[in-house]
């Protein structure tokens, strides 16, 4: 009759999925050169030059989050 009805049907955008995925692992990748920096400093005995908890939580979150994504696709 005089009624209209929808079905709403959610998909997926796996190329901004994707996107955000590789924006994820640049971040990481950018965020190589501490890890490196405070390795080195260990190994010579010197002072950490960033908070190495800190940034291992930040580069854990980062993580997480690439995996959450990944396990969408």
């Amino acid at each position: 009759g005089d009624k209209i009805s929808f079905k709403y049907e959610k998909k997926l955008d796996k190329a901004k999925i994707n996107y955000k995925i590789s924006e994820l692992k640049q971040q990481l990748s950018d965020s190589d050169y501490k890890i490196t920096k405070c390795y080195e400093a260990t190994i010579i005995g010197n002072e950490l030059p960033y908070n190495i908890e800190t940034l291992h939580e930040e580069r854990q979150k980062i993580r997480d989050e690439i995996n959450r994504l990944e396990s969408m696709l």
